[in-house]
């Protein structure tokens, strides 16, 4: 795998961010080339940086499941991080696309689909949060963590992800 690339995004909750991380680690060990994208002054911008991991920031937010304000800025962040992601994408050049959920890791897949980037993910979950399932309809593969979502992708599975 030597000479790879692969982009990283996860973010929002540890649950996300730390699979993520854990992959990064061995693909460096193997010789990849990492860049992580995530938010701005989040959890995911410490855990990469305490890790050494390149890291990129966008400024995106999640989209709330009740009525707030934040609704308002939502469209224009999205836009700017899927802008700010092929930027990033341009630059980098990498292989592959790895998504472990959470909303940062929406516009980075889907600028890596609109830039013909080969997308992964990686679902640790039972059941799959709403950016795993939008982005699962570019994903080349999803490695599943747990047996439960199996269900919700039965041509794209695999449920364990090797390393090569």
């Amino acid at each position: 795998m030597e000479n790879k690339k692969i982009i990283i995004a996860a973010g929002g909750t540890g649950g996300h961010i730390i699979p993520a991380i854990s992959i990064a680690e061995e693909l460096k060990e193997k010789g990849v080339q990492i860049l992580f994208v995530g938010n701005r002054n989040s959890m995911e911008q410490k855990l990469t940086m305490k890790h050494n991991i390149d890291f990129a920031e966008i400024n995106v937010q999640k989209f709330y499941r009740k009525l707030t304000f934040a609704h308002f800025k939502f469209p224009l962040k999205l836009i700017k991080s899927i802008i700010d992601s092929k930027k990033f994408i341009r630059n980098f050049k990498p292989d592959a696309f790895l998504g472990t959920g959470g909303f940062v890791s929406g516009p980075v897949g889907y600028a890596a689909h609109l830039l013909k980037v080969p997308i992964f993910l990686q679902e640790q979950n039972s059941y799959p949060g709403a950016t795993t399932k939008i982005l699962s309809k570019y994903a080349v593969k999803i490695f599943l963590g747990n047996q439960g979502a199996k269900n919700i992708y039965p041509k794209k599975l695999q449920f364990t992800l090797e390393i090569r």
